[in-house]
């Protein structure tokens, strides 16, 4: 029995953990443009999270807005909100937070 209990937490922490191959892949592929761009937008993600992982996402958003050539505000329910993820970025890389 406890033979079976560790094989299952360690086929669940494995399958938990991703590679950042699975997740650049994740964002190429399975995420459309308006998903994106309600990412590069919205400030709740990852809220649970730590600076690192936040910067790590806001990255890997930025990154794929600017491979993709987005322009965001081409979606009208986009036309007002405010890009917080260049500056956020920058903060982190200049002093270690924001």
């Amino acid at each position: 029995m406890k033979r079976l209990l560790l094989l299952s937490i360690i086929f669940l922490t494995a399958c938990a953990t991703q590679s950042e191959e699975q997740i650049t892949a994740m964002y190429k592929t399975r995420i459309d443009d308006y998903q994106l761009c309600k990412m590069y937008f919205y400030t709740d993600q990852g809220w649970a999270r730590n600076q690192e992982f936040r910067y790590k996402l806001y990255k890997r958003v930025l990154g794929e807005k600017e491979r993709r050539e987005l322009d965001c505000y081409i979606f009208p329910e986009l036309k007002d909100k405010e890009p917080y993820m260049e500056e956020r970025i920058k903060l982190y890389e200049e002093q270690g937070g924001w």
